[in-house]
């Protein structure tokens, strides 16, 4: 017999599902106007349980975390109002999808599932990036052969030809000295940000294991171990090793953390020294000089693009951006750079209110993580580790990508911190702190 529980599990899995495959679905089978459908009624359905919900129990009391993401809701309801003014009802529609969806989608998958299912919700997410892994492999593998692109990928180069106008942009040729490597944008449409969601796969893939699903956590961990590597992602790499760094180190296994470090480094070294004449392109891509050329190039941006104009943006945000809005000549709209994506997040947001929100929710979510460690249930405290440590992975890649505001990575983004909030909610901040 099915039970509510059940149905809201599958009605969660779905709508997860259909957001991050979203453009395979959509793309690959030909499911063009079905995957519009179907993520229509994700929303709809995600707005109306959510906004119902909160109003049903606003005096209900909740944990710092749960009252700091409603804060940042409204503040974000509030700039949206902002965006409309740049851009009217264009605006409005990409504003509620990118950037108001995202929260209550987070809201109501925290609502919908019972504790027990978090480790379950856990294994599914980590399915879905596996999926990601396998697809990105299988694809970078027919490319080499013979140049061809599977269904999905020709019909997002197609889309991107007529947003953008030029379909080349969206794959990186890497240049070797005797050989090139082609960097695939993967199932999210860019590189970086289907780096990211691997990136994403290999912490929780590693928090599956360690809760005691040995089989499925070692397929998921090498599956999206070797499709981040494939990506070549610097920025997901840098955000893969600050995640881990910050779980290692909330384990007391810093040891460790350098073990495998060093081990990884020195596969790295063997593959330059033997294989530099095969893999040039790949070698001279993440050589040491590229990267720290790279991060000193990114920083140097965000003097340029933060002009003294823009002194407000210390206090409140510009809004957000839409179909479309780079042909705005608006000095009162969000500053939008490829390369420094994180001066787009102090300009929508604001300097404030960006740090103030980032700066809280690590402060209260290490709370939680830290008395859990005393407290709670080490499966509960594992859980939370993983989850906490994603986010991580999700806020060092905004230095230079736009991986976190992504249609199919910010919801996942919300989901995280609102079921982190619920551990506060369930046990307590008296349970948690004695």
């Amino acid at each position: 017999m099915i039970t509510t529980r059940d149905l809201n599990f599958f009605i969660v899995s779905f709508s997860l599902s259909l957001i991050i495959l979203y453009f395979f679905l959509r793309f690959q089978f030909g499911f063009n106007t079905e995957a519009l459908a179907a993520i229509l009624i994700v929303y709809l359905f995600t707005a109306s349980y959510s906004t119902l919900h909160g109003i049903a129990n606003f005096h209900h009391s909740v944990g710092s975390l749960d009252a700091l993401i409603k804060i940042f809701f409204f503040y974000t309801l509030m700039l949206v109002f902002k965006t409309i003014s740049l851009g009217g009802f264009t605006a409005l529609l990409y504003s509620l999808k990118d950037y108001v969806f995202p929260i209550l989608f987070g809201y109501m998958v925290s609502r919908a599932l019972d504790r027990d299912q978090h480790i379950t919700l856990l294994i599914f997410i980590s399915f879905l990036c596996f999926i990601a892994g396998l697809i990105y492999i299988y694809e970078i593998y027919i490319y080499s052969n013979n140049g061809e692109y599977m269904n999905y990928m020709k019909g997002l180069r197609n889309l991107y030809e007529v947003t953008h106008e030029n379909s080349g942009n969206m794959q990186t040729v890497i240049s070797g000295n005797l050989s090139n490597y082609t960097r695939l944008p993967g199932l999210l449409a860019m590189t970086n940000v289907t780096g990211v969601l691997l990136a994403i796969g290999v912490i929780l893939s590693y928090t599956i294991l360690n809760l005691g699903y040995k089989f499925l956590g070692s397929i998921f961990l090498i599956i999206c171990l070797i499709a981040t590597v494939l990506a070549m992602s610097r920025i997901a790499i840098f955000a893969l090793f600050s995640g881990f760094l910050f779980y290692f180190y909330h384990t007391n296994r810093l040891l460790s953390f350098a073990k495998y470090l060093f081990l990884v480094l020195f596969a790295l070294m063997l593959i330059y020294i033997f294989n530099s004449t095969f893999f040039s392109g790949a070698v001279s891509l993440n050589s040491p000089e590229r990267i720290l050329n790279t991060f000193l190039v990114v920083f140097s941006l965000l003097g340029e693009n933060l002009e003294i104009g823009r002194v407000y943006n210390l206090i409140i945000g510009s809004g957000f951006t839409f179909y479309e809005y780079n042909k705005l000549s608006s000095i009162f709209g969000p500053i939008l750079t490829e390369d420094l994506f994180i001066v787009y997040l102090v300009t929508a947001y604001g300097l404030f209110p960006l740090a103030f929100f980032f700066i809280s929710m690590f402060y209260i979510s290490n709370k939680i993580l830290n008395s859990l460690k005393l407290n709670g249930p080490h499966k509960d405290y594992l859980l939370v580790l993983g989850m906490f440590s994603s986010v991580i992975v999700f806020g060092m890649s905004t230095i230079h990508t736009n991986a976190l505001v992504r249609p199919q990575l910010f919801p996942l983004f919300f989901v995280f911190l609102f079921l982190i909030s619920r551990y506060e909610n369930y046990y307590g901040a008296s349970k948690l702190t004695k």
